[in-house]
């Protein structure tokens, strides 16, 4: 993935599915938090270190219900992601507006729920399989442990 800045950002918005011909241009930081997010969100470890070079913001939040792009890797359960952010200065106590609950929360029930066949996290399909349930268990517990070395460095 190239992360060259170029002043040509439809095809971010082709990947997004939202080009119209009002199309705003972002600015690079805005890109590159867009990538990052969405590249957290599919688990795309390679492309997230990289934007973690470009200095994304990993703390942007590009949704109405407070997406950010930890706790969109929380969602679709991508471990590896999760401790990249966490060890780039994710914050963990954001809320989820939806859900209304705090990210440790989230990723607590993501352990019961998986997505449905569209990709929505909200609707229950299924159980999570075993190997799931211990995939969102270590992340919960990585959040926890962040909080924890978060506060006693305060």
């Amino acid at each position: 993935m190239n992360i060259g800045w170029t002043e040509n950002v439809l095809e971010l918005d082709k990947c997004w599915g939202t080009v119209t011909q009002t199309t705003p241009v972002y600015s690079r930081e805005e890109v590159l938090a867009k990538r990052l997010a969405s590249s957290a969100g599919n688990g795309k470890v390679s492309e997230v270190a990289k934007l973690l070079e470009a200095n994304a913001n990993v703390n942007w939040v590009g949704h109405p219900s407070n997406q950010t792009p930890l706790l969109l890797a929380v969602a679709w359960g991508h471990e590896d992601v999760c401790k990249m952010l966490l060890n780039a200065g994710a914050k963990t106590d954001v809320h989820h507006k939806t859900c209304q609950m705090s990210i440790l929360e989230y990723a607590q029930l993501r352990a019961h729920m998986i997505p449905d066949s569209e990709g929505n996290p909200d609707h229950i399909r299924e159980k999570a399989t075993p190997s799931q349930v211990a995939t969102y268990k270590r992340i919960a517990l990585l959040i926890q442990e962040n909080q924890k070395e978060n506060k006693r460095l305060k």
